[in-house]
């Protein structure tokens, strides 16, 4: 319902076959859809807004930081300076202005995002990565995020032939390649970050063991299915799994020159998505020769690594569990009864879980992220870590506590940041990882006086991670992240903070825990290339393996009675959990040097700072590009342009745009200014239009005469977002002006006793808005849409002569929308109620229209983001139903059809899921109460298919026969795109 109104430079050491988020640059399809989307006010608060920030500036950067992370920032400069002029000379390309890099604390990931449109922008997420995390393989994991990023913008930045000449006219609108598939751009840049740094992903285990696994299990993707994310594991990591693997043969088989040389190509076509022609053009075979010849590669490596594996005796455990994707960190309880674990699955909620010695489980909570839990001595409770939103801005861990036999949750930290809890034998304290920006620490909480004793703050390494007791309670053991890149375990004494590396291979060695008699550590590592379980005796120093598997072995944990070991094991299905016996049948395990080339790292040297200054945003919020504007159809024809800006931490949005309509409309334009650095957001709008109106004023022959009608108007709203995890709510005050100026020429020469003309008015309409928004809905990757939570909006609006309008009326707004999950797996039963009324002054136009599916130019649709309505009453025609006051029900049940999920070749298409639904709409629209005999029926079916165009815009074609029951009612096909409720 709607209102009727109104390469060179790189070397390949050591360089092997084998989550940054991909760069977040606007992929270019034609110049207007990009200025459109690079310029969503929704987009504008990028940073926490209660902090200081400065900005520091090189030769090639800004780098903006907030307060805290000064030295961070240093280190910035010097590893970007020394990045820029290896990637300068590897794309033989030079940036025209300063890049933009911002630095922020605010989450607990590491992570990081790039985009060129409108300016090239770098943001950088400062918690370093966990110990098991794909990015802990690294001398310096700050130089291998920041040369991820920065080789997304000197990628993506370069235009040549006509898109260079098309960015000379308009400024910065066309970056080609920004229009490539995700595999392509960062399989890119994970291969930069592998060459330029001793670290990267092609270099991590994790990564090798994902690509085996796939390879063994005949499931290694095509390039037309990375276009998606899919419905298999690993999910969205395969666009960088698979496409690093592919950009890594082309660098070793070609050369790292021709990975520069076809993204020169490609930036020079101004129509993109001929991926196979510039490959072809760059090197005489097309990206699927390449894929095919991988794929020979990498099977024949891995069934030789499968080969290895078995005649040395393979040992792995029995599975226990089949959930696949993430299952992590199991813990018994004291009596070894109970095994407690987290799991998420494709629906990316995390569960907590208890399995009992049966094989049956329990699902306890859904979490709020995942961070690890462990039970409490006693086995009442379990103390777990959960992400949760700090004053709006900051997505941190903390500690909660869970009692099993209430089931009631206490809440013990506020803000603490921190990570995998293990409770103390005598359940008084909890030793946890700490989180901050650019390192991770081992702690340990009081439980009883709330005192916090960081225990590694004065190690020289670069992070601590995932500590265990000692079963006395006087030791803990962990995972050291040293300054080479290798990560050890190390033992400390609490008590005097003494400690000593039991391990110094330049290995990542990880997840440690006592054996149940503390004599000796189990500890995951790769240092065979696999991640084995290894067994370390304190006493002697002497080192076994507990297994020897193709996948590979993380987590240990030992049954209580010493007895049976279980870990978290990987398939190709992610990971699970296994058990396998701890009945001293081990092997010897023999050193093994690492070749790991240590590149030296940036600093300081050779790199000339100025700053620190007092963060300003005011030259990266002049425009870099205006849009030219062209609509030439049957109705209008319409020539205009389209300015916006945007400041670095997205506090500060303007956009404004000027069009002209020939044929009697004449001049419009609007501006919108946007100020998110406070609590509250405000927004300022203002907008004019000119319009001819043939039938005008009433002459006294009875005739009309045309005139002209000027609309100024301007709006001012207040907006208050409270932000929870899983929850969004958000209050609206606003203030709304709207002006109809009349000309028109005046009639003298009238007879009295005459019909007398009645001249056009000038009209003031103004008044205030009250809205209120909230959302706790949540979609899955399996699910048709969102599948539970629910909606809610309300409006509230108000002109009145006290106010300055002309009008007295008042409307208000409600829907209501609930999602919830059916028996039958992966339906959805979806209910939406929307109601509203008016009442007052609306003129001669009721202030709803209501009626079914209107007819859609698709053109239009894919190309400027129309879409169908996603409330409506079908089986009617468009607008069958007006009125000052309507109640609409939508009943849907959601079901899959099938999961697709394939592309064309390496063509800027994708299908995903295809579902279907059965509705039942019902309205009833009138002047007066409530009448059940004019209600109006709805009924039908929608076919429903998710595609991906263009590489990165998603679109839901639906396809709907209806059928109307009762007066007006009619059966009407309808086929258009647009998302339900």
């Amino acid at each position: 319902m709607n209102p009727c109104n109104g390469d060179s430079g790189f070397g390949l050491h050591a360089l092997e076959r084998p989550r940054l988020s991909r760069g977040q640059s606007l992929r270019w399809i034609v110049a207007a859809v990009m200025a459109l989307l690079c310029v969503v006010p929704g987009n504008a608060q990028a940073v926490p807004r209660n902090l200081k920030w400065w900005t520091l500036r090189t030769e090639h950067f800004e780098i903006n930081y907030h307060e805290g992370v000064y030295s961070l920032a240093v280190r910035a400069a010097g590893i970007l300076e020394k990045a820029y002029a290896r990637l300068s000379s590897w794309f033989d390309w030079k940036i025209a202005r300063r890049v933009q890099v911002v630095l922020s604390d605010e989450t607990d990931s590491s992570n990081g995002s790039a985009r060129v449109v409108p300016y090239n922008l770098i943001t950088v997420f400062l918690a370093p990565p966990a110990s098991d995390s794909t990015l802990n393989d690294a001398s310096n994991w700050f130089k291998v995020l920041l040369v991820h990023e920065l080789t997304h913008i000197f990628h993506m930045d370069q235009a040549r032939g006509a898109p260079w000449l098309l960015n000379k006219i308009l400024g910065k609108v066309v970056t080609p390649n920004a229009a490539e598939p995700v595999w392509l751009v960062e399989g890119t840049a994970v291969l930069s970050e592998s060459a330029l740094t001793d670290g990267g992903r092609l270099r991590n285990s994790i990564y090798h063991m994902m690509l085996r696994s796939s390879a063994l299990a005949g499931d290694l993707p095509k390039p037309d299915t990375l276009s998606g994310t899919g419905t298999r594991w690993p999910g969205y990591t395969s666009a960088y799994l698979f496409g690093s693997g592919l950009m890594l043969d082309l660098a070793f088989w070609y050369g790292m020159g021709a990975v520069s040389e076809m993204a020169a190509r490609y930036s020079s076509k101004l129509i993109p998505f001929s991926l196979n022609i510039t490959l072809r053009e760059s090197i005489g075979i097309s990206w699927l020769d390449l894929y095919e010849n991988w794929k020979r590669r990498v099977i024949d490596e891995s069934r030789a690594a499968e080969q290895e594996v078995t005649r040395l005796g393979a040992r792995q455990g029995r599975r226990i569990t089949h959930r696949g994707f993430h299952v992590q960190w199991p813990r018994f309880d004291v009596t070894g009864k109970s095994l407690l674990f987290t799991a998420r699955g494709i629906d990316d909620d995390s569960l907590l879980i208890t399995r009992r010695g049966d094989g049956t489980e329990k699902i306890l909570l859904r979490l709020k992220g995942r961070a690890g839990a462990d039970f409490t001595p006693d086995g009442r409770g379990i103390v777990f870590c959960q992400r949760g939103i700090i004053r709006n801005d900051f997505n941190y861990n903390d500690l909660y506590y869970l009692d099993l036999k209430t089931g009631l949750q206490r809440r013990l930290t506020n803000g603490l940041r921190v990570e995998r809890p293990d409770v103390s034998p005598n359940g008084k304290k909890i030793a946890v990882s700490l989180v901050k920006a650019g390192r991770r620490d081992v702690a340990v909480l009081d439980l009883e006086t709330g005192a916090l004793q960081v225990l590694t703050g004065r190690m020289d390494v670069q992070s601590c991670d995932a500590p265990r007791w000692s079963p006395d309670g006087r030791k803990i053991v962990f995972s050291t992240w040293r300054k080479d890149g290798a990560r050890n375990i190390t033992l400390m004494d609490v008590s005097s903070g003494k400690s000593e590396f039991l391990t110094a291979q330049r290995s990542q060695d990880i997840d440690p825990c006592f054996t149940p008699d503390g004599k000796a550590i189990i500890f995951s590592s790769d240092r065979s290339g696999i991640y084995q379980l290894y067994q370390y005796d304190i006493a002697t120093g002497g080192l076994h393996g507990i297994t020897r598997l193709i996948g590979g072995a993380f987590a240990p944990e030992p049954s209580p009675d010493g007895k049976n070991l279980v870990y978290v094991g990987y398939t190709d299905d992610g990971y699970d959990l296994f058990e396998i016996p701890l009945n001293g049948d081990l092997y010897e395990v023999e050193p093994e040097p690492s070749d790991r080339p240590i590149l030296s790292d940036a600093g300081k040297e050779d790199v000339v700072i100025s700053g620190p200054e007092s963060y300003s945003p005011w030259h990266t919020m002049a425009p870099r590009a205006w849009v030219p504007v062209i609509v030439a159809d049957s109705k209008r024809q319409e020539l205009g342009m389209f300015l916006s800006g945007r400041d670095a931490l997205g506090r500060l949005f303007w956009a404004a745009d000027l069009n002209y309509t020939f044929g009697g409309t004449g001049w419009m334009g609007q501006a919108t200014y946007v100020y998110s650095r406070l609590y509250p957001t405000f927004s300022l709008n203002a907008w004019y239009s000119h319009s001819n109106h043939a039938m005008g004023y009433l002459l006294r022959d009875g005739s009309y005469r045309p005139y002209e009608q000027h609309n100024f108007g301007g709006s001012l709203y207040m907006s208050l977002p409270v932000i929870n995890y899983w929850s969004y709510h958000r209050l609206l005050l606003g203030f709304k002006v709207n002006a109809w100026i009349r000309k028109a020429e005046r009639q003298t020469d009238f007879d009295p006793a005459e019909l007398q003309p009645v001249y056009p008015k000038d009209r003031i309409s103004s008044g205030i808005i009250f809205g209120y928004y909230y959302s706790n809905s949540r979609s899955y990757v399996l699910t048709p849409g969102p599948a539970r939570g629910r909606r809610i909006s309300a409006r509230l609006s108000l002109h009145l002569p006290e106010l300055g309008s002309d009008f007295r009326n008042a409307a208000a707004d409600l829907r209501y929308t609930e999602y919830l999950p059916l028996s039958w797996r992966d339906h959805v039963l979806a209910l939406n109620l929307a109601l509203g009324m008016g009442i007052g002054d609306f003129g001669h136009t009721p202030y709803y229209s209501l009626g079914g599916m209107p007819d859609q130019d698709l053109f239009q649709a894919l190309l400027i983001g129309e879409r169908l309505p996603s409330a409506v009453l079908r089986g009617f025609e468009p607008g069958a139903l007006s009125s000052n006051r309507f109640i609409l029900l939508n009943l849907e049940h959601r079901f899959p059809l099938s999961f697709v999920e394939r592309g064309l070749s390496t063509l800027p298409f994708y299908l995903g899921k295809v579902y279907g639904a059965v509705f039942l709409d019902a309205a009833e629209a009138g002047r007066g109460g409530f009448e059940p005999e004019d209600l109006k029926f709805g009924t039908g079916l929608e076919i429903r298919a998710d595609t991906t165009l263009a590489y990165y815009l998603p679109f839901t074609f639906r396809l709907g026969f209806s059928h109307g029951w009762g007066y007006y009612g009619e059966n009407r096909f309808y086929f258009g795109i647009g998302t339900p409720y």
